[in-house]
């Protein structure tokens, strides 16, 4: 199982999962800058996963859906995207689909967007979770290979003069490091093979610490994703 960040920030996020085939997650690129990320096969993709319907997880659906390539979201999302297309399938937090012998469990995520969602997905004998823009994660999970959860800010790296507001925002709708430690710290990690951290702020972040942390914490493989 191979996890490809190809965007991940602010600005967009745009992920891979491959074995034999391949699926995506997130879509905040469009046009020609998708296909171009996407070496112009997209179609190649089984179908897409979409979390929120924040831009920089959603824009480029409709390039996808022109494409021929299934999104899959909560009726939230795809109301808020103000998407009527036979492509979009919708899915409940909590029950189980597939996409060919991909298996997803989506589940609530705690974010500002109605209809946010993580992902629990399986495919030959590995087993992925996903969470991204949510500030906390209520669930645990039992034999995870791969972690791939946002890890945006922390209060040792918080921009002192950050404005209140994008401050309250931060920290009631984005993991922090202190979080992820928690969350890792409250599941069974015997079977990780790689944790991915996504989603790190721009201003608010540091990569190194925040690697170097988790690495001490798990002793396992830690792989940031660019932004």
């Amino acid at each position: 199982m191979i996890f490809n960040a190809i965007h991940s920030s602010s600005h967009a996020n745009l992920y891979t999962l491959t074995s034999d085939t391949s699926i995506i997650i997130e879509c905040g690129l469009c046009g020609a800058a998708l296909n171009k990320v996407l070496n112009h096969k997209i179609t190649s993709h089984l179908g897409c996963l979409i979390s929120h319907a924040h831009s920089d997880h959603s824009s480029g659906c409709k390039d996808l859906l022109k494409l021929s390539v299934n999104c899959y979201m909560s009726k939230e999302t795809a109301q808020k995207l103000k998407l009527n297309h036979h492509r979009v399938k919708i899915i409940k937090p909590l029950e189980q689909f597939s996409i060919k012998d991909w298996i997803i469990l989506p589940f609530p995520t705690q974010h500002d967007c109605p209809g946010s969602l993580g992902f629990l997905i399986e495919k030959d004998k590995n087993k992925v979770v996903f969470i991204t823009d949510s500030y906390y994660c209520k669930y645990k999970f039992k034999n995870l290979t791969h972690i791939c959860i946002e890890c945006n800010w922390s209060y040792a790296t918080l921009d002192p003069n950050i404005n209140p507001t994008l401050k309250h925002r931060l920290v009631h709708s984005h993991f922090n490091l202190e979080r992820v430690c928690e969350f890792l710290c409250e599941n069974d990690l015997s079977l990780i093979k790689e944790i991915h951290l996504m989603h790190l702020s721009d201003n608010n972040s540091d990569e190194e610490l925040f690697k170097k942390t988790i690495q001490k914490l798990t002793g396992k493989p830690v792989f940031v994703c660019k932004k």
